[in-house]
């Protein structure tokens, strides 16, 4: 897979920037996404996938609804978030349930290695799970930097670790109208190099305008994982409504409102399929 160079420091669009470092996005996010179905089935899926409790880290962890899951279930659990803002509220949650954590403010394409070859609080090999839900791998510009990204979580995995994410589809775009101008837009000006197939701006996304995100295709996020060193256990194609998995595999390149994935490092004959 060919991947677009991208200048230093450019994976994180200033729209990015702006998103995680307004603390109004930080406070008002529990309640913006309350009730959201996708948040009731990715945990129940993690909850399947992820069964034994282990060490388990979260890339990306925002207010910490993942952290505290997990916590309860007895999981030693490490968030890590660019912004102090979701920490803090993280931080909140954990402290209201009496539960520990460590949260760790750091940028997760800088992973695990600092100037010094290593960082003492994120060691290569340390975690049996990791995870990156709700897109926040779509948060990264240029596949090279995504992919920069997922090598760098296999070094903080054990040998036998597992890793889950969450990514937007590209082709779901077509059922609206915005979508397909979108798909359209992408088209011409990723063959015309201005662009990367699948880099999406919402026109306003909670005050912040052009706000980026890539969105994947199955192919794309399955490929870029196998070249980071991961094998691919288990793919879900999400519904309509994201509350559950599409009963049917017919046009699910555009029917899938997302994908769930399970991943294991390639080759090490720990994992189960």
């Amino acid at each position: 897979m060919q991947h677009k160079k991208i200048i230093p420091d450019g994976y994180i669009h200033e729209s990015t920037r702006c998103y995680i470092s307004d603390p109004r996005v930080a406070k008002g996010y529990d309640g913006y996404f309350a009730g959201q179905n996708l948040f009731t089935y990715d945990s129940a899926v993690l909850d399947r996938w992820f069964v034994e409790p282990g060490h388990l880290i979260d890339l990306g962890c925002g207010t910490g609804r993942l952290l505290v899951r997990f916590a309860r279930r007895g999981f030693t659990v490490t968030g890590v978030d660019l912004s102090e803002h979701m920490l803090a509220e993280a931080r909140t949650k954990l402290l209201n349930e009496q539960l520990t954590a460590q949260l760790i403010k750091a940028d997760i394409c800088r992973l695990p290695m600092t100037a010094n070859g290593q960082n003492e609080r994120l060691l290569p090999g340390s975690y049996d799970y990791a995870l990156c839900m709700f897109s926040t791998i779509g948060l990264i510009c240029g596949g090279e930097n995504r992919l920069r990204f997922l090598r760098s979580v296999r070094q903080l995995l054990k040998p036998n670790g597992r890793l889950a994410l969450h990514v937007h589809n590209k082709g779901f775009n077509i059922w609206r109208h915005e979508g397909r101008m979108f798909l359209l837009s992408n088209f011409i000006k990723s063959r015309l190099g201005l662009t990367e197939p699948g880099d999406k701006f919402l026109s306003n996304y909670r005050g912040i305008k052009g706000m980026y995100v890539h969105v994947f295709t199955e192919n794309e996020i399955t490929e870029l994982l196998g070249e980071a060193g991961f094998s691919v256990r288990e793919v879900l194609a999400l519904n309509r409504c994201r509350d559950g998995q599409l009963k049917s595999g017919f046009l699910r390149s555009i029917q899938a409102n997302g994908f769930l994935i399970r991943a294991g490092i390639r080759d090490t004959g720990h994992l189960s399929a």
